[in-house]
């Protein structure tokens, strides 16, 4: 015999807390909407300003094991590293 799990008390509020939400909070006028597609283009338009000023460095490199080997013999192992930034040039 499978027994069914009930909701918990919790749950119940949960979903008794999204449907009051979904109802009292007012719906995007076309206002709204002008403004967030103006945000929008204005976003695309820094990041096409700024792009070719972000970088991405990738670095890798060969170092001695650490106790790899008894006796103080010493084995190399691959190092990486990375890392991203902007370029910062005076002239803009």
């Amino acid at each position: 015999m499978r027994y069914r799990r009930r909701p918990t008390c919790g749950a119940w509020r949960v979903a008794a807390l999204g449907l009051w939400l979904m109802l009292w909070v007012p719906s995007a006028t076309a206002q709204d909407s002008r403004e967030l597609v103006a945000l929008s283009e204005a976003l695309e338009s820094l990041t096409g300003t700024v792009a070719p000023a972000v970088v991405q460095v990738f670095a890798s490199a060969y170092a001695a094991g650490q106790g790899v080997l008894p006796s103080g013999t010493a084995l190399l192992s691959q190092q990486r590293g990375s890392g991203s930034g902007v370029i910062v040039d005076p002239s803009g």
